[in-house]
């Protein structure tokens, strides 16, 4: 089963017919950046947080000292792959997720994918994610397992 995350409730109609089991609304099953039960912290913000509420840390760019201290806590790091489809600067995007990818592989990390969607014409399906993953090197398992993480939610519920 896959996962998603995005900033608004998405129906559960849309959700099954994208693929994916789950899609976690920001400000509803996930905080962003704010204190809660259950927060994905951008990397520069994760120092505000008691690890154990943080479910996931969104990275944008390598920093190995920080990749350790998220592997000790044993937390995913989470690839945003909104700003890969946005129409920005497309190679300077796709380099940084693929650094950020590799270097959390060779580090024994878990990794994620997740749009952060804005609203319906930016959500993507489970297969444009998984060719997504291995377009930046994962392989087809790694890449399933990359959609297959829960962000520890359904663990904890």
């Amino acid at each position: 089963m896959f996962y998603d995350i995005a900033y608004f409730d998405v129906d559960k109609g849309l959700t099954k017919l994208l693929g994916y089991k789950k899609i976690y609304c920001i400000g509803k099953d996930v905080s962003l950046n704010e204190d809660s039960n259950y927060i994905i912290a951008d990397a520069h913000m994760l120092h505000k947080f008691k690890l154990s509420n943080v479910i996931g840390v969104r990275a944008s760019k390598v920093d190995k000292a920080l990749f350790q201290k998220i592997k000790e806590s044993d937390k995913p790091i989470i690839i945003d792959t909104s700003n890969l489809l946005s129409g920005g600067d497309f190679i300077k995007e796709y380099n940084g997720a693929k650094n950020i990818l590799r270097n959390a592989i060779r580090m024994g990390l878990s990794v994620s994918l997740a749009s952060f969607a804005k609203d319906e014409a930016h959500l993507i399906s489970a297969l444009q994610m998984l060719e997504i993953a291995k377009f930046l090197g994962a392989g087809e398992e790694r890449a399933k397992e990359m959609l297959g993480n829960s962000y520890d939610i359904e663990k904890k519920e």
